[in-house]
């Protein structure tokens, strides 16, 4: 009985006339209730038209906005921005869309009617790519291309990953934004590597975006040095492999070449010890 009272409370309030659903929206509004005066201030829009359907819809998107609702609040801030020739609202209707889409892919949450916190990773960076695609011009269009990469590399996407940082470093004016592509370029080819048999090319690229990366100067220059120091060993272990190989075969003097190599291009690393050594006894 208690949930068909509900019902019927609910459906008698579904078409209210537009007056009365302000009111209710401004009366919540008021009380804090600001979920409940979104879907008031939304209804009343249905029924409005020009300006007023205008000021109903803004007050909706920013009510659902402050109540956390922030997937609720894109969508009628898509709507505004889409309808209104006001340059303003379109202003705040644009910039809030990105900043709610980046703040998904950044995986922060918004709670559900359950009270439970879920993270909308795949919506945002969705949102945030369509956007960022019909609006490459803004300046929030270039964070949002990182923002995008980023999470295809946390998705192991790795060619789409690699898609949006390459689209920062050909169109982004922002230095600061290249540089942290360059990192990001780096952690991709990484992120691809089996083995320094089958991946010397990948290793060779990341080494030479971590090069460009730290020669600039960047926010993660510890990391950056970590990363080459991990890149230089791998790639140093390659030309040892392929020395040892020929000296193996009774070859010394083809395996050389990949020493004096290996000495010159990876001075500090462990391989190079070994190569310097192999060197001493061959007689140079």
């Amino acid at each position: 009985m208690r949930w068909l009272l509900i019902a019927f409370v609910v459906a008698g309030c579904s078409s209210l006339p537009p007056k009365e659903a302000l009111r209710r929206a401004e009366e919540n509004s008021r009380r804090g209730r600001l979920d409940v005066a979104a879907k008031f201030y939304e209804e009343a829009a249905d029924k409005l038209k020009g300006a007023e359907r205008e000021r109903a819809l803004l007050s909706a998107a920013r009510a659902y906005y402050e109540a956390g609702l922030r997937r609720r609040a894109f969508g009628v801030y898509q709507t505004l921005f889409d309808e209104t020739a006001d340059k303003s609202i379109k202003e705040e209707s644009l910039r809030r869309m990105f900043e709610i889409a980046a703040a998904f892919v950044e995986g922060r949450a918004e709670p559900s009617w359950l009270g439970v916190n879920v993270g909308w990773q795949d919506w945002g960076a969705e949102r945030l790519a369509e956007l960022a695609e019909r609006f490459p011009c803004l300046p929030q269009a270039q964070r949002a291309w990182i923002l995008v990469g980023r999470y295809w590399l946390g998705e192991k996407d790795y060619g789409e990953a690699e898609k949006w940082f390459g689209k920062v470093l050909r169109e982004a004016a922002d230095v600061e934004v290249r540089q942290a592509a360059l990192f990001y370029l780096a952690e991709c080819c990484i992120g691809q590597v089996r083995g320094v048999d089958y991946d010397a090319g990948l290793l060779e690229r990341a080494r030479k975006f971590l090069r460009l990366y730290l020669a600039r100067g960047g926010a993660q220059a510890k990391k950056a040095r970590e990363r080459l120091a991990w890149v230089q060993e791998m790639l140093a272990k390659r030309e040892l492999k392929i020395a040892r190989f020929y000296i193996n075969q009774g070859k010394a003097e083809a395996s050389k070449p990949h020493l004096r190599y290996l000495i010159k291009e990876f001075p500090d690393t462990k391989a190079a010890e070994e190569g310097r050594r192999l060197l001493v006894e061959m007689g140079k």
